[in-house]
Protein backbone atom coordinates (compact mmCIF):
# COMPACT_ATOMS: atom_id res chain seq x y z
CA UNK A 1 0.00 0.00 0.00
CA UNK A 2 1.31 3.45 -0.92
CA UNK A 3 0.55 6.42 1.31
CA UNK A 4 0.62 10.10 0.38
CA UNK A 5 -0.21 13.42 1.98
CA UNK A 6 -1.75 16.27 0.07
CA UNK A 7 0.42 19.25 -0.53
CA UNK A 8 0.17 22.86 -1.55
CA UNK A 9 -3.17 24.43 -2.33
CA UNK A 10 -3.40 26.93 -5.21
CA UNK A 11 -6.43 29.08 -5.74
CA UNK A 12 -7.35 30.62 -9.09
CA UNK A 13 -10.30 32.82 -9.93
CA UNK A 14 -11.96 32.12 -13.27
CA UNK A 15 -15.28 32.58 -14.93
CA UNK A 16 -17.08 29.24 -14.59
CA UNK A 17 -20.38 29.80 -16.36
CA UNK A 18 -21.83 32.99 -17.69
CA UNK A 19 -24.92 32.39 -15.70
CA UNK A 20 -26.49 31.84 -12.45
CA UNK A 21 -26.12 30.60 -8.93
CA UNK A 22 -27.90 27.44 -7.93
CA UNK A 23 -30.68 29.44 -6.31
CA UNK A 24 -31.11 31.43 -9.53
CA UNK A 25 -31.31 28.24 -11.55
CA UNK A 26 -34.02 26.94 -9.26
CA UNK A 27 -36.21 29.99 -9.87
CA UNK A 28 -37.63 28.58 -13.04
CA UNK A 29 -38.68 24.95 -13.19
CA UNK A 30 -40.29 23.39 -16.22
CA UNK A 31 -43.58 21.65 -15.40
CA UNK A 32 -45.39 19.22 -17.60
CA UNK A 33 -49.10 19.40 -16.74
CA UNK A 34 -51.64 17.80 -19.04
CA UNK A 35 -48.98 17.75 -21.80
CA UNK A 36 -48.70 21.57 -21.67
CA UNK A 37 -45.42 23.18 -20.60
CA UNK A 38 -45.90 25.87 -18.00
CA UNK A 39 -43.33 27.80 -16.00
CA UNK A 40 -43.59 28.35 -12.27
CA UNK A 41 -41.45 30.45 -10.00
CA UNK A 42 -39.21 29.52 -7.13
CA UNK A 43 -39.17 25.90 -5.96
CA UNK A 44 -37.06 25.83 -2.82
CA UNK A 45 -37.23 22.16 -1.83
CA UNK A 46 -38.11 18.81 -3.34
CA UNK A 47 -40.95 18.49 -0.83
CA UNK A 48 -42.68 21.53 -2.27
CA UNK A 49 -43.18 19.89 -5.67
CA UNK A 50 -44.41 16.46 -4.59
CA UNK A 51 -48.01 17.35 -5.38
CA UNK A 52 -47.21 18.96 -8.73
CA UNK A 53 -47.38 17.09 -12.03
CA UNK A 54 -43.71 17.40 -12.90
CA UNK A 55 -42.31 15.65 -15.93
CA UNK A 56 -39.65 13.07 -15.11
CA UNK A 57 -37.05 15.29 -16.76
CA UNK A 58 -38.04 18.32 -14.68
CA UNK A 59 -38.07 16.28 -11.48
CA UNK A 60 -34.56 14.96 -12.19
CA UNK A 61 -33.38 18.51 -12.79
CA UNK A 62 -34.78 19.75 -9.50
CA UNK A 63 -33.17 16.81 -7.70
CA UNK A 64 -29.85 17.61 -9.36
CA UNK A 65 -30.05 21.23 -8.26
CA UNK A 66 -30.77 20.11 -4.71
CA UNK A 67 -27.63 17.96 -4.82
CA UNK A 68 -25.65 20.83 -6.32
CA UNK A 69 -26.76 23.17 -3.56
CA UNK A 70 -25.77 20.60 -0.93
CA UNK A 71 -22.42 20.13 -2.68
CA UNK A 72 -21.56 23.81 -2.42
CA UNK A 73 -22.76 23.97 1.17
CA UNK A 74 -20.41 21.09 2.01
CA UNK A 75 -17.45 22.70 0.26
CA UNK A 76 -14.00 21.25 -0.27
CA UNK A 77 -12.81 18.82 2.42
CA UNK A 78 -9.64 17.21 1.08
CA UNK A 79 -8.04 14.63 3.40
CA UNK A 80 -5.09 12.23 3.19
CA UNK A 81 -5.29 9.23 0.88
CA UNK A 82 -3.80 5.84 0.24
CA UNK A 83 -3.57 4.33 -3.23
CA UNK A 84 -4.31 0.63 -2.93
CA UNK A 85 -3.57 -1.80 -5.73
CA UNK A 86 -6.47 -3.93 -6.94
CA UNK A 87 -6.97 -6.75 -9.48
CA UNK A 88 -3.38 -7.86 -8.83
CA UNK A 89 -3.99 -11.26 -10.41
CA UNK A 90 -4.46 -9.59 -13.81
CA UNK A 91 -1.39 -9.54 -16.02
CA UNK A 92 -2.15 -6.32 -17.90
CA UNK A 93 -0.08 -4.96 -20.78
CA UNK A 94 -0.32 -1.23 -21.50
CA UNK A 95 -3.80 -0.59 -20.06
CA UNK A 96 -5.43 2.64 -21.27
CA UNK A 97 -8.96 2.67 -19.89
CA UNK A 98 -11.29 1.29 -17.22
CA UNK A 99 -15.04 1.71 -17.36
CA UNK A 100 -18.37 0.20 -16.35
CA UNK A 101 -21.40 -0.81 -18.37
CA UNK A 102 -23.41 1.24 -15.79
CA UNK A 103 -26.13 -1.41 -15.71
CA UNK A 104 -25.91 -2.06 -11.99
CA UNK A 105 -23.63 -5.05 -12.51
CA UNK A 106 -20.51 -5.60 -10.43
CA UNK A 107 -18.27 -5.62 -13.49
CA UNK A 108 -15.58 -3.26 -14.72
CA UNK A 109 -13.94 -3.41 -18.14
CA UNK A 110 -10.23 -2.80 -18.68
CA UNK A 111 -8.90 -1.84 -22.12
CA UNK A 112 -5.40 -2.69 -23.29
CA UNK A 113 -3.84 -0.67 -26.09
CA UNK A 114 -3.11 -3.83 -28.06
CA UNK A 115 -6.81 -4.64 -28.49
CA UNK A 116 -7.86 -6.81 -25.54
CA UNK A 117 -10.71 -5.88 -23.21
CA UNK A 118 -11.15 -7.75 -19.92
CA UNK A 119 -14.32 -7.88 -17.86
CA UNK A 120 -13.49 -8.11 -14.17
CA UNK A 121 -15.74 -8.84 -11.20
CA UNK A 122 -14.93 -6.06 -8.75
CA UNK A 123 -15.07 -8.01 -5.50
CA UNK A 124 -13.39 -11.27 -6.51
CA UNK A 125 -11.14 -10.00 -9.28
CA UNK A 126 -12.23 -12.92 -11.48
CA UNK A 127 -11.77 -11.93 -15.11
CA UNK A 128 -12.64 -13.06 -18.63
CA UNK A 129 -11.75 -11.69 -22.04
CA UNK A 130 -14.72 -9.57 -23.10
CA UNK A 131 -13.36 -8.54 -26.49
CA UNK A 132 -10.28 -9.28 -28.57
CA UNK A 133 -9.55 -6.86 -31.41
CA UNK A 134 -5.82 -7.55 -31.48
CA UNK A 135 -6.11 -8.85 -35.03
CA UNK A 136 -7.60 -5.57 -36.26
CA UNK A 137 -5.86 -2.94 -34.18
CA UNK A 138 -2.58 -1.33 -35.20
CA UNK A 139 -0.73 -0.57 -31.96
CA UNK A 140 2.73 -0.43 -33.51
CA UNK A 141 3.23 3.24 -32.59
CA UNK A 142 3.16 4.64 -29.05
CA UNK A 143 -0.14 6.50 -29.44
CA UNK A 144 -2.03 4.02 -31.64
CA UNK A 145 -4.19 1.06 -30.68
CA UNK A 146 -7.54 0.43 -29.04
CA UNK A 147 -8.18 3.86 -27.52
CA UNK A 148 -11.84 3.99 -26.51
CA UNK A 149 -14.71 1.80 -25.29
CA UNK A 150 -18.29 2.77 -24.43
CA UNK A 151 -21.49 0.86 -23.73
CA UNK A 152 -24.92 1.88 -24.96
CA UNK A 153 -26.62 4.01 -22.27
CA UNK A 154 -29.28 1.38 -21.48
CA UNK A 155 -27.01 -1.66 -21.69
CA UNK A 156 -27.74 -4.62 -21.52
CA UNK A 157 -31.24 -3.98 -22.87
CA UNK A 158 -29.36 -2.40 -25.75
CA UNK A 159 -26.39 -4.74 -26.22
CA UNK A 160 -24.32 -2.45 -28.43
CA UNK A 161 -20.69 -1.80 -27.53
CA UNK A 162 -18.73 1.00 -29.23
CA UNK A 163 -14.97 1.09 -29.79
CA UNK A 164 -12.50 3.63 -31.16
CA UNK A 165 -9.24 2.26 -32.52
CA UNK A 166 -6.53 2.82 -35.10
CA UNK A 167 -5.57 0.49 -37.92
CA UNK A 168 -3.30 0.97 -40.91
CA UNK A 169 -5.82 3.30 -42.56
CA UNK A 170 -6.41 5.65 -39.61
CA UNK A 171 -9.07 6.03 -36.94
CA UNK A 172 -12.18 3.87 -36.84
CA UNK A 173 -15.29 4.18 -34.70
CA UNK A 174 -17.15 0.87 -34.73
CA UNK A 175 -20.04 -0.88 -33.00
CA UNK A 176 -20.90 -4.49 -32.25
CA UNK A 177 -23.35 -6.42 -30.12
CA UNK A 178 -22.53 -8.42 -27.01
CA UNK A 179 -23.84 -11.95 -26.61
CA UNK A 180 -23.39 -15.04 -24.46
CA UNK A 181 -20.28 -17.11 -25.13
CA UNK A 182 -19.83 -20.01 -22.70
CA UNK A 183 -22.31 -18.31 -20.36
CA UNK A 184 -20.24 -15.10 -20.34
CA UNK A 185 -21.61 -11.93 -21.93
CA UNK A 186 -18.98 -11.13 -24.55
CA UNK A 187 -18.72 -8.63 -27.41
CA UNK A 188 -19.04 -10.29 -30.79
CA UNK A 189 -16.14 -9.15 -32.95
CA UNK A 190 -17.54 -10.84 -36.04
CA UNK A 191 -20.45 -8.38 -36.02
CA UNK A 192 -18.21 -5.33 -35.91
CA UNK A 193 -19.66 -2.50 -38.01
CA UNK A 194 -17.58 0.58 -38.81
CA UNK A 195 -19.68 3.74 -38.59
CA UNK A 196 -17.04 6.48 -38.85
CA UNK A 197 -13.51 6.52 -40.19
CA UNK A 198 -10.92 9.19 -40.94
CA UNK A 199 -7.27 9.29 -41.90
CA UNK A 200 -4.48 10.20 -39.49
CA UNK A 201 -1.64 12.09 -41.23
CA UNK A 202 0.84 11.11 -38.49
CA UNK A 203 0.98 8.32 -35.89
CA UNK A 204 0.60 10.49 -32.78
CA UNK A 205 -2.18 12.68 -31.36
CA UNK A 206 -5.08 10.34 -32.02
CA UNK A 207 -7.20 11.21 -29.00
CA UNK A 208 -9.61 8.30 -29.02
CA UNK A 209 -11.74 8.59 -25.90
CA UNK A 210 -15.47 7.96 -26.46
CA UNK A 211 -18.34 8.34 -24.02
CA UNK A 212 -22.05 8.98 -24.00
CA UNK A 213 -22.95 12.39 -22.68
CA UNK A 214 -25.67 13.47 -20.28
CA UNK A 215 -27.82 14.10 -23.37
CA UNK A 216 -27.51 10.51 -24.63
CA UNK A 217 -25.33 11.41 -27.62
CA UNK A 218 -21.93 9.83 -28.31
CA UNK A 219 -18.91 12.14 -27.97
CA UNK A 220 -15.58 11.35 -29.68
CA UNK A 221 -12.25 13.02 -28.92
CA UNK A 222 -9.76 13.38 -31.76
CA UNK A 223 -6.24 14.78 -31.75
CA UNK A 224 -4.87 17.27 -34.25
CA UNK A 225 -3.34 14.64 -36.54
CA UNK A 226 0.07 14.62 -34.93
CA UNK A 227 3.64 15.54 -35.74
CA UNK A 228 4.33 18.67 -33.66
CA UNK A 229 2.77 22.11 -33.64
CA UNK A 230 -0.14 21.07 -35.89
CA UNK A 231 1.80 21.85 -39.10
CA UNK A 232 -1.32 21.80 -41.28
CA UNK A 233 -3.49 23.74 -38.81
CA UNK A 234 -6.06 20.94 -38.74
CA UNK A 235 -7.35 21.87 -35.28
CA UNK A 236 -8.67 25.22 -36.53
CA UNK A 237 -10.26 23.83 -39.69
CA UNK A 238 -13.96 23.05 -39.55
CA UNK A 239 -13.82 20.86 -42.64
CA UNK A 240 -11.92 18.00 -40.97
CA UNK A 241 -12.38 15.90 -37.78
CA UNK A 242 -8.90 16.49 -36.29
CA UNK A 243 -8.34 18.43 -33.07
CA UNK A 244 -12.03 18.20 -32.25
CA UNK A 245 -14.74 16.89 -30.00
CA UNK A 246 -17.31 15.21 -32.25
CA UNK A 247 -20.93 14.51 -31.25
CA UNK A 248 -23.23 12.05 -33.00
CA UNK A 249 -26.58 10.34 -32.48
CA UNK A 250 -26.34 6.56 -32.71
CA UNK A 251 -30.00 6.02 -31.79
CA UNK A 252 -30.89 2.86 -29.92
CA UNK A 253 -30.83 -0.82 -30.79
CA UNK A 254 -34.23 -0.52 -32.47
CA UNK A 255 -33.51 2.57 -34.59
CA UNK A 256 -29.83 1.95 -35.35
CA UNK A 257 -29.18 2.02 -39.08
CA UNK A 258 -26.25 -0.22 -40.02
CA UNK A 259 -25.83 1.52 -43.37
CA UNK A 260 -25.92 5.11 -42.16
CA UNK A 261 -24.42 4.36 -38.74
CA UNK A 262 -25.44 7.60 -37.08
CA UNK A 263 -27.24 10.89 -37.54
CA UNK A 264 -26.32 14.46 -36.62
CA UNK A 265 -27.98 15.98 -33.53
CA UNK A 266 -30.05 18.93 -34.70
CA UNK A 267 -28.47 21.25 -32.13
CA UNK A 268 -24.87 20.53 -33.11
CA UNK A 269 -23.27 23.97 -33.51
CA UNK A 270 -22.15 23.62 -37.14
CA UNK A 271 -25.27 22.12 -38.68
CA UNK A 272 -25.88 23.81 -42.06
CA UNK A 273 -22.62 25.78 -41.83
CA UNK A 274 -21.05 25.75 -45.28
CA UNK A 275 -17.82 23.76 -45.45
CA UNK A 276 -18.06 22.50 -41.88
CA UNK A 277 -18.35 18.92 -40.66
CA UNK A 278 -21.69 18.80 -38.89
CA UNK A 279 -20.34 16.21 -36.44
CA UNK A 280 -18.10 18.85 -34.82
CA UNK A 281 -19.13 19.93 -31.33
CA UNK A 282 -15.95 21.83 -30.32
CA UNK A 283 -12.58 22.47 -31.96
CA UNK A 284 -9.10 23.96 -31.53
CA UNK A 285 -7.76 21.10 -29.40
CA UNK A 286 -4.33 19.49 -29.59
CA UNK A 287 -4.77 16.01 -28.12
CA UNK A 288 -7.65 15.72 -25.63
CA UNK A 289 -6.82 12.90 -23.20
CA UNK A 290 -9.40 12.56 -21.69
CA UNK A 291 -12.80 14.19 -21.10
CA UNK A 292 -15.67 13.39 -18.72
CA UNK A 293 -19.06 14.71 -17.65
CA UNK A 294 -19.67 16.13 -14.18
CA UNK A 295 -22.99 14.54 -13.25
CA UNK A 296 -24.00 17.22 -10.72
CA UNK A 297 -22.51 20.43 -12.08
CA UNK A 298 -23.57 19.37 -15.61
CA UNK A 299 -20.36 20.40 -17.35
CA UNK A 300 -18.03 18.60 -19.75
CA UNK A 301 -14.39 18.72 -18.64
CA UNK A 302 -11.52 17.91 -21.01
CA UNK A 303 -7.79 17.67 -20.42
CA UNK A 304 -5.73 18.70 -23.44
CA UNK A 305 -2.09 17.59 -23.67
CA UNK A 306 0.33 20.44 -24.29
CA UNK A 307 3.20 20.94 -26.73
CA UNK A 308 6.29 22.52 -25.16
CA UNK A 309 5.16 24.34 -22.05
CA UNK A 310 1.54 24.14 -20.85
CA UNK A 311 -0.98 21.43 -19.91
CA UNK A 312 -4.61 22.53 -19.73
CA UNK A 313 -8.12 21.76 -18.51
CA UNK A 314 -11.12 23.10 -20.42
CA UNK A 315 -14.86 23.32 -19.98
CA UNK A 316 -16.17 22.12 -23.33
CA UNK A 317 -19.13 24.07 -24.72
CA UNK A 318 -21.00 23.73 -28.00
CA UNK A 319 -19.15 25.54 -30.76
CA UNK A 320 -16.21 26.43 -28.53
CA UNK A 321 -12.82 27.17 -30.10
CA UNK A 322 -10.03 26.21 -27.67
CA UNK A 323 -7.32 28.07 -29.53
CA UNK A 324 -4.76 25.47 -30.61
CA UNK A 325 -2.43 26.01 -32.41
CA UNK A 326 -2.45 29.78 -32.00
CA UNK A 327 -2.50 29.21 -28.25
CA UNK A 328 -0.97 26.56 -26.06
CA UNK A 329 -3.07 26.96 -22.95
CA UNK A 330 -3.38 30.70 -22.46
CA UNK A 331 0.03 31.42 -24.04
CA UNK A 332 0.64 32.43 -27.64
CA UNK A 333 2.24 29.49 -29.45
CA UNK A 334 2.02 30.27 -33.18
CA UNK A 335 1.17 33.52 -34.89
CA UNK A 336 -1.75 32.40 -37.04
CA UNK A 337 -5.09 34.08 -37.60
CA UNK A 338 -8.15 32.36 -36.17
CA UNK A 339 -11.82 33.24 -36.33
CA UNK A 340 -13.86 34.36 -33.37
CA UNK A 341 -13.35 34.25 -29.63
CA UNK A 342 -11.24 31.61 -27.91
CA UNK A 343 -12.33 29.60 -24.89
CA UNK A 344 -9.36 29.82 -22.53
CA UNK A 345 -8.53 27.00 -20.09
CA UNK A 346 -10.14 27.10 -16.67
CA UNK A 347 -6.87 25.73 -15.29
CA UNK A 348 -3.37 25.07 -16.57
CA UNK A 349 0.05 24.07 -15.29
CA UNK A 350 3.52 24.37 -16.72
CA UNK A 351 6.04 21.65 -17.49
CA UNK A 352 7.95 21.99 -14.24
CA UNK A 353 4.94 20.18 -12.66
CA UNK A 354 4.14 17.71 -15.45
CA UNK A 355 4.48 17.20 -19.19
CA UNK A 356 1.45 15.17 -20.25
CA UNK A 357 -1.93 15.68 -18.61
CA UNK A 358 -4.32 12.78 -18.12
CA UNK A 359 -7.93 13.78 -17.60
CA UNK A 360 -10.07 12.05 -15.00
CA UNK A 361 -13.49 12.21 -13.39
CA UNK A 362 -15.44 14.17 -10.82
CA UNK A 363 -15.92 11.93 -7.81
CA UNK A 364 -19.47 11.17 -6.69
CA UNK A 365 -18.93 7.79 -5.02
CA UNK A 366 -19.74 6.88 -1.42
CA UNK A 367 -16.45 5.52 -0.09
CA UNK A 368 -14.41 8.75 0.04
CA UNK A 369 -16.62 11.62 1.27
CA UNK A 370 -13.74 14.12 1.26
CA UNK A 371 -13.37 13.75 -2.53
CA UNK A 372 -17.06 14.30 -3.24
CA UNK A 373 -17.43 16.82 -6.07
CA UNK A 374 -13.67 16.96 -6.77
CA UNK A 375 -12.38 16.53 -10.33
CA UNK A 376 -9.45 14.07 -10.08
CA UNK A 377 -6.75 14.16 -12.77
CA UNK A 378 -3.03 13.52 -13.12
CA UNK A 379 0.10 13.63 -15.25
CA UNK A 380 1.49 10.71 -17.24
CA UNK A 381 5.12 11.76 -16.99
CA UNK A 382 5.44 12.81 -13.32
CA UNK A 383 2.81 10.58 -11.70
CA UNK A 384 1.29 13.47 -9.80
CA UNK A 385 -2.43 13.39 -9.03
CA UNK A 386 -4.43 16.52 -8.28
CA UNK A 387 -7.97 17.35 -7.28
CA UNK A 388 -9.69 20.37 -8.83
CA UNK A 389 -12.66 21.91 -7.00
CA UNK A 390 -15.00 24.27 -8.83
CA UNK A 391 -16.86 26.69 -6.58
CA UNK A 392 -20.31 28.07 -7.32
CA UNK A 393 -18.82 31.46 -8.21
CA UNK A 394 -16.41 29.84 -10.66
CA UNK A 395 -13.31 30.12 -8.50
CA UNK A 396 -11.05 27.06 -8.40
CA UNK A 397 -8.99 25.29 -5.78
CA UNK A 398 -6.34 22.88 -7.09
CA UNK A 399 -4.84 20.45 -4.58
CA UNK A 400 -1.97 18.01 -4.99
CA UNK A 401 -3.35 14.79 -3.50
CA UNK A 402 -0.72 12.21 -4.48
CA UNK A 403 2.90 11.90 -5.60
CA UNK A 404 3.41 8.54 -7.34
CA UNK A 405 5.93 6.81 -9.57
CA UNK A 406 3.17 5.70 -11.97
CA UNK A 407 2.79 6.39 -15.65
CA UNK A 408 -0.83 7.49 -15.33
CA UNK A 409 -2.40 6.54 -18.65
CA UNK A 410 -5.97 6.95 -17.49
CA UNK A 411 -8.48 7.13 -14.69
CA UNK A 412 -11.47 4.85 -14.53
CA UNK A 413 -14.97 4.99 -13.12
CA UNK A 414 -17.04 2.04 -11.96
CA UNK A 415 -20.80 1.80 -11.71
CA UNK A 416 -20.76 3.07 -8.11
CA UNK A 417 -18.86 6.22 -9.01
CA UNK A 418 -15.57 5.01 -7.51
CA UNK A 419 -12.42 6.22 -9.27
CA UNK A 420 -9.48 4.04 -10.30
CA UNK A 421 -5.97 5.06 -11.35
CA UNK A 422 -4.45 3.17 -14.28
CA UNK A 423 -0.69 2.74 -14.43
CA UNK A 424 0.46 2.14 -18.02
CA UNK A 425 2.95 -0.41 -16.70
CA UNK A 426 0.09 -2.69 -15.65
CA UNK A 427 -1.25 -1.70 -12.24
CA UNK A 428 -4.79 -0.63 -11.29
CA UNK A 429 -5.20 1.39 -8.09
CA UNK A 430 -8.06 2.88 -6.12
CA UNK A 431 -8.22 5.60 -3.49
CA UNK A 432 -8.67 4.81 0.18
CA UNK A 433 -9.21 7.66 2.62
CA UNK A 434 -6.39 7.63 5.16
Amino acid sequence: MKRFNFGMVMVFLVLFVAGCSVSDQKERVLIDANSLHQEVDVVEDIEEIEDLELSEEALREVERLEKLEALYEQGLKIANYDLERTFESLDLYRPLHLTSDFSGSNMVYIVERGGLVYQVEKDSGVSDVFLDLSGLVDSSKSETGLLGLAFAPNYPEDLRVFVNYTDSSGTKLAVMEAGLVNDVLTAKEERLITILTFEQPFANHNGGHISFGLDGYLYIASGDGGSGGDPNNYAQGLGNPLGKILRIDVGDSYTFNETQGYSIPKDNPFVDVEGAMEEIYAYGLRNPWKYSFDQIRHVMIAADVGQDAVEEINLIVAGGNYGWSRYEGSELYKDIDIDGAVEMPIYEYRHNLGQSITGGYTYYGDKIPSLYGVYVYGDFMTGRIWGLWINEDGSLVNVLIAETDMRISSFGLDGDGEIYVIDYRGGIYRFVEG
